[in-house]
């Protein structure tokens, strides 16, 4: 996995490939009766599918809010959670996810606080960059295709690969990784997609 010192559970796959990746989301609330949301991303990396970690998940639901991309070899689930819910995302007729830092579903009672200006523009952007490809046929992606929508910077500073430039003057991209769960391995590059201060290989 890839995580802060300290931090025992974050975005990563484990040796049954199980991967799990992580959106943050802002609003409002704790509870601390339910799982904190780095113990939950362990939970995932301890589970032996999708269909286990999700189960384990809507059971105990999540201290505060997020979004968790779980998924295994043969399938992928969203995760999107308040401190008060927590809500299936499926995968769409092309059997594709996408998600970014806000929520995409109607949460009784909570509100976004809208924390990122660009999520709703870099959500739109993965989605228009994945049309070019379709599970259904030959031209399932990659993970040089999947690295390439990672890299994109179409809408600076509004981008996908974020930079500490623009309006926005902070969160630049920190690090991308792309799975390919039924090899079990990943790429891992450290800083910006488009100029990596390193390149990382797993393969379990």
């Amino acid at each position: 996995m890839v995580t802060e010192a300290g931090i025992i559970g974050k975005i990563g796959l484990n040796e049954l490939g199980v991967g799990v990746c992580l959106n943050a989301i802002k609003v409002p609330g704790c509870d601390t009766t339910r799982m904190p949301v780095h113990l939950a991303l362990r939970l995932v990396l301890e589970s032996s599918s999708s269909d286990h970690a999700v189960q384990e998940l809507e059971k105990v639901g999540l201290a505060a809010s997020a979004h968790l991309l779980v998924a295994d070899k043969e399938k992928a689930f969203g995760l999107e959670s308040t401190a008060k819910t927590i809500m299936l995302i499926t995968a769409d007729e092309r059997g594709q996810i996408f998600h970014a830092n806000h929520l995409l579903l109607d949460h009784e009672g909570s509100v976004d606080a809208g924390w990122l200006v660009d999520s709703p523009c870099r959500q739109r952007r993965i989605q228009e960059l994945a049309t070019r490809y379709d599970v259904s046929t030959d031209r399932e992606p990659g993970m040089r295709d999947v690295t390439c929508m990672l890299d994109d910077h179409d809408g600076f500073p509004y981008s996908i690969c974020r930079y500490e430039e623009g309006p926005l003057g902070m969160d630049a991209t920190l690090f991308s990784i792309v799975m390919e769960l039924r090899g079990t391995k990943a790429t891992v590059y450290l800083g910006r997609p488009c100029k990596p201060e390193e390149t990382i290989f797993l393969d379990l």
